[in-house]
């Protein structure tokens, strides 16, 4: 069984660092300064702080890696991506809102299913098809997901949509 989760101060993660950059030489590697520090400050493992400092420096785009923002992308709760996501299908519908729109407005959703599925699967580190099996099978509505769907029609039915112009005699 593991551990519970230590939550340390952000003034300690900070000190910790520093006092690693600061002890760096006298040690033959970075490894031997950080378990040295971790040893001085009681923090739980060495490898804790080695994640610190691989955080800092991905946030700090020295290293490639995932930023600390983006993974709290992930972290978000699904109602707020489906709002996002509402969001854009409202504006691609009143855009696609006239003549022959059911097709596009067919993709669109498909599109916006797609994405929801695959935020679902990586947030709960399976694949883009387990995804689209929770939302569409798990969930009724889609997560609450619009839809757009049919044709509209133009707001003059009998009358030409455009106006034509005006015809000198």
């Amino acid at each position: 069984m593991g551990r519970a989760a230590k939550n340390y101060p952000r003034e300690l993660k900070v000190r910790a660092m520093a006092m690693v950059r600061e002890v760096r030489p006298d040690y033959p590697s970075e490894y031997a300064a950080i378990e040295a520090v971790a040893r001085k400050l009681a923090v739980g493992t060495p490898e804790t702080l080695r994640k610190w400092i691989r955080q800092a420096e991905i946030d700090s785009g020295a290293r490639q890696g995932v930023t600390s923002e983006e993974s709290a992308e992930v972290r978000k709760p699904d109602e707020w991506i489906v709002q996002e996501l509402n969001q854009f299908l409202r504006g691609w519908g009143g855009y696609f809102r006239y003549g022959n729109s059911a097709r596009m407005f067919d993709a669109i959703s498909q599109y916006a299913l797609e994405r929801l599925a695959g935020f679902a699967g990586k947030r709960h580190k399976h694949r883009l098809r387990w995804g689209m099996r929770l939302v569409t099978c798990g969930s009724p509505d889609n997560f609450g997901l619009i839809t757009l769907c049919g044709t509209v029609i133009a707001p003059r039915p009998f009358r030409d949509w455009r106006v034509p112009a005006e015809r000198r005699r």
